[in-house]
């Protein structure tokens, strides 16, 4: 099946919801943070100027998601990014309550790979040497168990990812995908993290050949990607795919 563009703009933007301002997982699914970070991802290679036209609508939302984020990691790491994909700065509650949030994590308590990554990049913003440094001393000692693991914590040391490169080999799969480890079921996920880490870290053209007809072929009629061939599309996966596919050219 050859890719539609236009309908994998159609797929993204059947689920803004225009009274919230922001988007939701299906069309009647009420929105969130995480679906409206991986919808504006998507949107900012198909269709930037319905985010500059929604702008307002899209900080709103943020403001309000901001008073109910209770504080969580994931959250204000994907306030923080909308903000940087958007064009805008975050705003004086924003600013002021991750600061005081960042300051409850000396001394470092254990944290799972994605909240650590998270944890890191809202340090960095904020310029919070201590806890970045304690991050980065943490992160060699994490024992890595999927590809998942392995991108979030080479995001914050890449020699980590030079240093498990044949891990990340081995994971590849006949079908072009990759799995969570050497040995597992190929899953667009995992392709995703896979590609990312070789575009950084490889100029090895065969593994990404083969991993981008896999992504290729987890396309569906309805202009999302599953997360695998002739899977249900997904907000999350059709996000992943369209910026893997855009990050080389692969249209």
């Amino acid at each position: 099946m050859s890719l539609n563009l236009n309908k994998s703009k159609g797929f993204l933007l059947s689920r803004f919801k225009e009274d919230e301002g922001a988007f939701g997982a299906t069309p009647l699914l009420p929105p969130t943070l995480e679906d409206t970070f991986f919808a504006i991802v998507a949107l900012k290679y198909l269709q930037p100027e319905f985010l500059k036209e929604k702008r307002l609508k899209l900080l709103n939302f943020l403001n309000k998601a901001l008073e109910k984020s209770q504080e969580k990691i994931e959250h204000l790491f994907q306030i923080l990014k909308i903000c940087e994909l958007l064009e805008i700065s975050p705003t004086e509650p924003f600013m002021t309550k991750t600061k005081e949030f960042l300051t409850h994590f000396i001394p470092l308590p254990e944290l799972p790979p994605f909240f650590l990554y998270a944890l890191w990049n809202l340090g960095m913003f904020f310029s919070n040497k201590e806890l970045s440094l304690k991050i980065q001393e943490k992160v060699p000692r994490y024992q890595i168990k999927t590809l998942e693991d392995l991108y979030y914590l080479g995001g914050i040391d890449q020699e980590i990812w030079h240093k498990h490169y044949e891990v990340i080999i081995k994971s590849q799969n006949g079908d072009g995908g990759f799995g969570f480890y050497p040995g597992t079921t190929s899953f667009l996920e995992n392709t995703y993290y896979a590609l990312k880490i070789l575009h950084e870290i490889s100029s090895e053209e065969r593994p990404v050949a083969r991993g981008l007809d896999f992504i290729r072929a987890c396309f569906n009629g309805d202009g999302g990607f599953g997360r695998k061939p002739g899977g249900i599309s997904y907000l999350t996966t059709t996000s992943m795919a369209i910026e893997i596919l855009y990050l080389y050219k692969g249209f």
